[in-house]
């Protein structure tokens, strides 16, 4: 086994944790704001989730 081949494996496997945590981030996200806010707000809540700026809709 190569470096290469190596630090290849560990960069995929950090993508597919991160992807994992947005995903997860997201559907926690929509699940809590099922109660009572508007379909704009759920909007505007998912963006910020999955972009992680506060002022990505400003």
């Amino acid at each position: 086994m190569s470096k290469k081949f190596i630090r290849l494996i560990i960069v995929l496997i950090l993508t597919v944790v991160i992807l994992l945590s947005q995903a997860i981030n997201t559907f926690a996200l929509s699940y809590y704001n099922n109660t009572n806010s508007s379909r704009e707000d759920k909007l505007k809540d998912t963006v910020i989730m999955l972009i992680g700026s506060p002022n990505a809709y400003v």
